[in-house]
């Protein structure tokens, strides 16, 4: 994943007020990768151009989970993701 694709997911689900509340509430035992809640697809299909996993869709959602609820900020993953996008850098 890169922070590109972060960026994305964090503004299409900010722009769908419906679908930041349920990534930020999201609770279910299996996870983003499994669950078959209709949001999911919705997401998917909104940041599809991203070429997501779905290893990488579950921790795209974590971050923006963990950003919705003010346990951390895009700035946090920028260093993170950077460095792994770009491994000359």
């Amino acid at each position: 994943m890169s922070f590109q694709s972060l960026l994305n997911a964090h503004n299409f689900l900010t722009e769908h007020k419906n679908l930041y509340h349920f990534v930020k509430n999201f609770n279910e035992v299996d996870g983003f990768a499994w669950s078959s809640a209709p949001e999911i697809d919705a997401i998917s299909n909104g940041i599809e151009n991203d070429g997501h996993s779905g290893a990488s869709f579950a921790f795209t959602m974590r971050a923006c989970q963990r950003i919705f609820k003010g346990q951390s900020t895009l700035d946090d993953y920028k260093p993170q993701l950077y460095s792994n996008s770009n491994p000359t850098a």
